[in-house]
């Protein structure tokens, strides 16, 4: 499982004590997720330059970071948030959608740093309103950004493999 290997990751470069205990990994209930707890992670990414409240924002210390950094923000990124779509037998391409076209664009960058090229097609989901889930188990109307959608296709697939990946237990990485 991705959480707990991430966990292990954490508690293997992050000291523990009495206060800061061992990074634990709690399951998110009626979702095929996990969330891993660490404070001294979190002062540590802070102190660092990680602001939590700009998730959408290639934190300032991977524009300084070695390429092994890159890369495995981008490991991670396209592991939690990226799909492999299937076209046909022979027609594979891998996505990130966001409704941050900067975001993206940034992304787009840092990828081609390693010789991966890929597109983005802005406005893919327009704005508009559509039931979404209401955090107690319903849904509600709500209104939607755009999305905006960055593609790797044709050539840039293999490198992307090569290169980046997904992480060795996701399911992205198998396809």
């Amino acid at each position: 499982e991705i959480a707990a290997a991430f966990a292990r990751s954490v508690a293997a470069v992050v000291p523990t004590t009495s206060r800061y205990p061992v990074p634990t990994v709690t399951k998110v209930p009626k979702r095929d997720q996990g969330q891993t707890r660490s404070q001294l992670l979190l002062e540590t990414l802070t102190e660092l330059g990680f602001d939590f409240r700009e998730k959408h924002k290639i934190p300032s210390i991977l524009w300084r970071g070695s390429e092994s950094m890159v890369r495995g923000f981008l490991r991670a990124l396209f592991t939690a948030d990226g799909a492999v779509l299937t076209a046909s037998k022979s027609r594979f391409s891998i996505r990130l959608t966001s409704t941050n076209l900067r975001f993206l664009k940034d992304v787009q960058i840092l990828l081609a740093n390693f010789g991966i090229h890929s597109r983005i097609y802005e406005n893919r989901r327009p704005e508009g309103a559509k039931l979404v889930p209401d955090g107690h188990g319903g849904t509600e109307l709500g209104g939607t950004q755009p999305a905006h959608e960055l593609v790797i296709g044709k050539e840039s697939l293999v490198r992307f493999c090569r290169e980046i990946d997904f992480h060795p237990n996701s399911s992205k990485q198998k396809k």
